[in-house]
């Protein structure tokens, strides 16, 4: 069997992820890339107008449990040294733990997206023997099966190339549920050693969901002293433009934190990707939505229509892009035209219970207020790692982190049932969303 793997090259401070060259194959051991999905789970970028995202080279994640809509981020200096040394401690190996990220477990696809597998014939019990396995497990099987399908989220700890090295864990040493869905991650050097997250929860009545729930909480990562586990707490975030619990009720679900960190300075919450200017507003509780909201996202049912869309759904955060844009933002947006198979159609295999054909944008806009937008790139697809020459019909992305000057990672779930994640070129990337020669991002400048 041949093995691929990925290949990081120092330069001076930063390092540079070099996935293998070629078409990519599943990493042994991983629980990634083993669904088979229906054919209209695929769809052929040119067959819609549209473009697979150049200077994108597409992987899955390899870890233990699986998961989908994953989100990365780097893990803090010092982080990486106390991890380091107790991995050494423990007798494992010490690797190079370089991320964070968190998988989501609840509520995935895989059921009703992929190719129904052969059964094979069951066997034969005797009536007593079935009464008895019955009796003696029924309990154990109800309560393991329940608790499963309440765990939401898992962290773990990734290599310098994105291979899994642990995960965060409980006391008892299992795998630590966050507690929310879609969690993304967002680190600065000015958060000091925390992680701030985003994160959604569901309260639910039977199988009726009662409302929908947007959390801002910092994620604090310790090493156990006695059993040199690492561990973790979801701790509420303090500050001024915050009133009690940071969470926003029933006002949708893909927003963006813009704040650098500091308590005396605006904590700026990115609603929408909107035409002329970006929609932020200081401050949570925030506003209802207006009616210019509820109108205008009636654009995803409308087709392509590039950057007169009236409004784009946001995903995560938006981040400076550097030296080679200065003053600019850059954020990641996306509709779906739920156009290659049926939509808002549950429990139906070959249908997806919400949208499907998801396109993605990048939009760059001024990162000081009133936040005018300065570009939309054309609407694209990121490359199947399966097939390149095609992309998932659900490509939900958690978000992306820039590397250095040169690539960021762009992380996605596939199909709402894996997990994976694009090494992007950022000149090719600048190069796509600026393709006149007179604008204010160079893919030369450094």
């Amino acid at each position: 069997m041949r093995r691929w793997w990925v290949v990081v090259v120092v330069v001076g401070s930063q390092s540079e992820v070099r996935p293998p060259v070629g078409r990519v194959r599943n990493v042994v051991g991983s629980t990634m890339g083993k669904y088979l999905y229906v054919e209209a789970a695929y769809f052929k970028p040119r067959d819609i107008g549209v473009m697979a995202l150049p200077g994108a080279r597409s992987f899955y994640f390899s870890v233990p449990l699986g998961g989908f809509n994953p989100s990365v981020a780097l893990l803090p200096r010092s982080l990486r040294k106390d991890v380091r040394r107790a991995r050494t401690s423990r007798g494992d190996a010490a690797g190079a733990p370089t991320f964070v990220a968190t998988f989501r477990h609840k509520g995935n696809l895989c059921r009703w997206l992929s190719e129904p597998r052969q059964r094979s014939s069951p066997k034969r019990r005797s009536r007593k023997k079935k009464r008895r396995k019955l009796q003696e497990g029924q309990r154990t099987r109800r309560e393991e099966k329940q608790k499963k399908s309440e765990f939401q989220t898992s962290v773990a700890i990734l290599d310098n190339s994105l291979k899994h090295l642990e995960y965060v864990v409980d006391e008892a040493g299992k795998p630590w549920d966050f507690g929310l869905e879609d969690v993304r991650l967002d680190f600065s050097e000015s958060y000091g050693e925390r992680i701030l997250t985003t994160a959604m929860d569901y309260p639910r009545k039977g199988k009726r969901v009662l409302a929908e729930r947007w959390h801002a909480r910092w994620l604090d990562l310790k090493v156990n002293r006695t059993s040199k586990a690492l561990q973790a707490l979801s701790n509420p975030l303090r500050h001024p433009d915050v009133a009690g619990e940071p969470m926003l009720l029933n006002s949708g679900r893909n927003f963006g934190v813009l704040w650098d960190g500091h308590y005396d300075h605006a904590f700026n919450i990115l609603h929408w990707l909107s035409d002329s200017t970006i929609d932020v507003r200081r401050g949570i509780p925030p506003m209802p939505p207006s009616e210019d909201d509820q109108q205008q996202t009636s654009h995803r049912k409308r087709g392509i229509e590039g950057a007169n869309h009236s409004l784009l759904h946001n995903n995560g955060s938006p981040r400076r892009v550097g030296s080679r844009c200065p003053g600019v933002r850059m954020a990641l947006g996306h509709v779906h035209l739920d156009s290659t198979m049926p939509a808002y159609r549950r429990n139906e295999v070959g249908a997806t219970p919400y949208g499907n054909t998801y396109l993605h944008y990048f939009v760059f806009f001024e990162e000081n207020p009133p936040f005018r937008l300065i570009q939309t790139s054309p609407a694209f697809c990121v490359p199947s790692p399966r097939d390149p020459s095609k992309c998932e019909t659900i490509q939900f992305s958690s978000g992306f982190t820039f590397l250095n000057q040169n690539q960021l990672i762009l992380t996605y779930g596939i199909n709402d049932c894996e997990a994976a994640y694009a090494i992007v070129d950022v000149p090719a990337l600048l190069n796509f969303s600026f393709p006149s020669e007179n604008h204010r991002c160079s893919s030369d400048r450094r």
